[in-house]
């Protein structure tokens, strides 16, 4: 798509690491998702610490981390 000069936003891909716009195939596609689960999980982590390091006294159930993984994971599914 990019010889016949079409737009960056009509690619179907942005690479987070480098902010590159791209075109993913059918061979690429399986490992674009890992990145986006492993990118995902570290998020979650991150999330958890972020407000035990604020001392925010809260349960971890509270939070619906599972419901919202899959509601991402269903993201991804459209996305991809």
């Amino acid at each position: 798509p990019r010889q016949f000069k079409v737009s960056d936003w009509f690619l179907n891909r942005k690479d987070y690491k480098d902010g590159r716009f791209s075109q993913v195939f059918s061979n690429a596609v399986d490992m674009k998702l890992r990145d986006d689960l492993e990118r995902l999980k570290k998020i979650r982590y991150n999330l958890i610490q972020l407000l035990k390091m604020l001392a925010l006294h809260i349960r971890t159930s509270s939070l619906c981390l599972a419901g919202s993984i899959q509601f991402n994971l269903l993201l991804l599914a459209r996305v991809v």
